[in-house]
């Protein structure tokens, strides 16, 4: 089965259907087929079997399913340091005690190296398939995030922060320096001519920029024709801030430095003003919808529905570390109950009570297709179509997941002990290894093995003694991504499109099995094909 949402407001499953992938990790043809043709059969019914030869065949069982890829339009990489910390404090505490000092610690690449692993090891294994970073201010380890990206094998836009006020003293930048670094950023990542990792201009907000710095970012979106992002109208205090000083709103500022087009995103966006709105939508600027961070420090809620209703752009992101997790879903479930809350404050004018809520089906559009189309990708990936890339998540939510073989090594050691004729004793220590195969219910599965010893000894006559000795060992082997289902169901009761809901609601990582972008598996059962150490 396969399952996506093209259009705002419904969810496509088609039960049955054979998705073929061309040698470019593009969908070739999506042909539904009936629900109880084998699969051979279905094979020649979509005229697939009649190449010469067989092509690689992935089917799938009751209870799994495919999804496009999960779109985060929105994350801060360095600030997963701290992710699930620090949720008690102010934005300004947060930014001074928390954030500032997470980045600054970038500098050093080897640290960068382990906590950017980390991040995408989560990302990409919770089925993030393309993620939208804020790096650092620090040119060369924002190339390393550039790099992991690309080698981990996820769609990605990074950007080197750009900010030369408002920071700590020791966490900012000239305005020279900061156009310096960000254009080398900029010919670094397209010099690397990798298509599914892309520069992204990123000033950090309206407070931390001086007029001469949004200027040139400006200039050099112009000239490299590519992305912008930033923070916009986010919470009371940052729009206090920008008017006092400068007597005009986020989004004006932004559209006198040429830095809203049509290839810009900007995050949270919950103060925007109606004649804001009205100028994004002009733009045909994005914007991502952080609904978690949101609730932490922007003092409001994103008012989705409405502003999408007006041609607004929207997708979703998870804002780590301003919002804890690092999975889209949180995002997806966190949007529906965000915007049933805001209902809950009262009707919106001219609207009937309920207007403003997002169903899950609205979240699920927005964590896919309305990611894509916020970040101008909406012919490339968000859906199921030909000609898109296959950028796609296999889903388990059977009761069969987690019972699959994990493989494990040991070692063990035994003991020998012998007489020779003579009466002389021997001791003796000998290793063995041990391999085996567990079965089991989680991340680990068991194995057990035997191995053989031998060991010798001097008689009193300088004869030897030989003794046998055993060893045993045991390991742990890696099989299905987690240990027990988070989803119950009902195979008689649920129906594909309740199982599918279900996911979105009660999942985590353990039911993503495999993850493909670009038509490349990146992720076997749990597994990155890429090693994390």
């Amino acid at each position: 089965p396969i399952a996506h949402a093209p259009i705002r407001g419904t969810v496509q499953v088609v039960p049955r259907a054979v998705l073929v992938i061309d040698n470019n990790g593009c969908i070739e043809k999506v042909v539904p087929v009936p629900e109880t043709m084998k699969a051979e059969d279905a094979l020649i019914y979509a005229g697939v079997n009649n190449r010469g030869q067989r092509p690689q065949v992935t089917e799938l069982l009751a209870g799994e399913f495919l999804v496009p890829g999960l779109v985060d339009t929105h994350l801060h990489a360095p600030q997963f340091q701290f992710a699930g910390t620090a949720t008690a404090v102010s934005l300004m505490e947060w930014l001074q005690e928390y954030a500032y000092p997470a980045e600054k610690r970038m500098a050093d690449p080897e640290f960068a190296k382990t906590v950017y692993k980390k991040l995408l090891s989560f990302l990409i294994r919770n089925g993030t398939t393309t993620a939208v970073y804020f790096a650092t201010i620090h040119l060369e380890t924002s190339k390393i995030l550039a790099d992991l990206c690309a080698l981990y094998g996820q769609r990605a836009f990074v950007g080197k922060v750009a900010m030369d006020q408002n920071g700590q003293n020791d966490y900012v930048e000239t305005t020279e320096g900061s156009l310096r670094d960000t254009e080398a950023f900029i010919q670094y990542v397209l010099n690397n001519n990798n298509n599914l990792v892309r520069p992204i201009i990123t000033p950090r907000f309206i407070p931390s920029c001086s007029s001469e710095l949004l200027t040139g970012l400006g200039k050099l979106a112009k000239k490299y024709d590519i992305a912008i992002q930033s923070h916009i109208s986010e919470s009371d205090d940052e729009v206090s801030h920008t008017f006092q000083t400068q007597r005009q709103s986020d989004a004006q500022i932004f559209n006198s430095h040429n830095l809203l087009t049509n290839k810009c995103i900007m995050a949270h966006g919950v103060k925007l003003t109606s004649e804001d709105v009205d100028l994004l939508v002009s733009k045909n600027t994005s914007v991502s919808h952080c609904p978690l961070s949101n609730h932490f420090f922007a003092n409001g809620i994103l008012p989705a529905k409405r502003w999408m209703d007006r041609g607004l752009n929207i997708g979703l992101g998870s804002d780590v570390a301003g919002g804890y997790s690092t999975s889209m879903l949180t995002a997806v479930r966190h949007a529906v109950t965000s915007s049933r809350a805001l209902n809950d404050l009262g009707p919106t004018p001219g609207r009937e009570k309920g207007y403003d809520v997002l169903n899950w089906k609205d979240a699920f559009y927005l964590a896919t297709m309305g990611g894509a189309k916020a970040l101008g990708l909406e012919n490339v990936i968000g859906s199921f179509e030909v000609g898109k890339s296959f950028d796609a998540l296999h889903i388990n939510v059977s009761e069969a997941l987690g019972n699959q073989p994990g493989f494990g090594g040991g070692y063990g050691f035994g003991g020998g002990f012998g007489r020779d004729k003579d009466g002389g004793f021997g001791f003796g220590f000998g290793g063995g290894a041990g391999a085996g195969a567990g079965l089991g219910n989680g991340r680990l599965g068991g194995g057990g093995g035997l191995g053989g010893g031998f060991g010798g000894g001097l008689g009193r006559d300088g004869n030897l003694g030989f003794g046998g000795g055993f060893g045993s060992g045991a390991g742990a082997g890696r099989n299905q991504p987690g240990v027990g289902q988070p989803v119950t169901v009902f195979p008689n009761l649920d129906t594909l499109e309740s199982m599918i809901e279900k996911w979105m609601t009660l999942s985590d990582d353990r039911n993503v099995q495999n993850v493909w972008i670009g038509g490349k598996q990146i992720v076997y059962y749990g597994q990155l094909a890429v090693s994390n150490s």
